[in-house]
């Protein structure tokens, strides 16, 4: 008499990653937080044609020319530890609707830190978000705040410099407005064929502002290497409105919601 047995993990397990018995990151009713968070932010002008190729189908810019801010997070206390990460936000419109689109990301350690695998796969698979590892370096001096981006190691993708001329009130520059995100949320087939997944997704992030803590002046972009793996110099820079520096704390909801399915649309 033969015996048939068959595995007994839940396929189907709503909150956990892979590895199911030592899941890299899990979902919580809280989703989630992070604490004790500096953020470097520099807005400015560039061109429609690149903003175009970097947006599906749906988004417009908001502005004309588009703005685009270049933001940098050091995360001091979170849901995944110590680390570092660059993003790339470009002001946009759905439906009438202001949001603000990331067409590049990138993590970093912090000094004496492990990579901050769990924040780039969460990032990846739940929430759409496009990050790869980089090298980012901050430094504070001379009433600025610099930080670059590399890509290897050593290869200079991009710096911002931000200097800390004046206190400001967040409400002042529009830092407590309520601004959702949206990311393309796309996963390969395996079988090569169209995505399995291809998702436009609304999150509605809680940012909480130190409003000790807003300091705002002259700011620069500047692009190191014209990587053809990281493009990022093809948002040229036209003009810089201004850079930011600020503290505060940032949750992430554990769910979302699908805007779009563009798979659905295609059929």
């Amino acid at each position: 008499m033969t015996t048939v047995r068959s595995g007994r993990l839940d396929p189907l397990d709503r909150d956990r990653a892979v590895p199911i018995d030592a899941p890299l990151y899990e979902r919580l009713p809280s989703g989630w937080c992070y604490r004790d968070v500096a953020f470097t932010s520099v807005t400015f002008e560039t061109n429609e044609d690149p903003v175009l190729d970097l947006l599906p189908p749906l988004l417009t810019p908001l502005h004309d020319p588009p703005r685009v801010t270049i933001v940098i997070l050091e995360c001091r206390e979170s849901a995944f530890g110590t680390y570092d990460e660059i993003k790339v936000e470009i002001a946009v419109e759905i439906d009438g609707d202001l949001y603000r689109y990331c067409p590049y990301i990138m993590v970093s350690a912090a000094p004496g830190a492990l990579a901050p695998d769990a924040a780039l796969a969460m990032g990846r698979e739940v929430m759409g978000v496009p990050k790869k590892v980089g090298h980012i370096s901050i430094s504070r001096d001379a009433g600025q705040v610099v930080g670059t981006l590399e890509r290897p190691q050593g290869v200079p993708i991009v710096t911002l410099s931000v200097a800390t001329r004046e206190a400001v009130d967040p409400d002042e520059i529009g830092l407590n407005a309520s601004t959702p995100v949206a990311h393309l949320r796309m996963i390969p087939s395996v079988d090569g064929g169209p995505p399995s997944v291809s998702e436009l997704v609304r999150w509605d992030t809680v940012k909480r502002i130190d409003a000790r803590k807003v300091w705002r002046g002259p700011a620069t972009v500047d692009y190191g290497v014209r990587s053809s793996d990281d493009p990022w110099h093809r948002l040229v820079v036209r003009d810089v409105i201004g850079g930011v520096v600020f503290s505060g704390e940032l949750d992430i909801p554990p769910t979302a919601r699908v805007l779009h399915d563009y798979r659905t649309a295609e059929a």
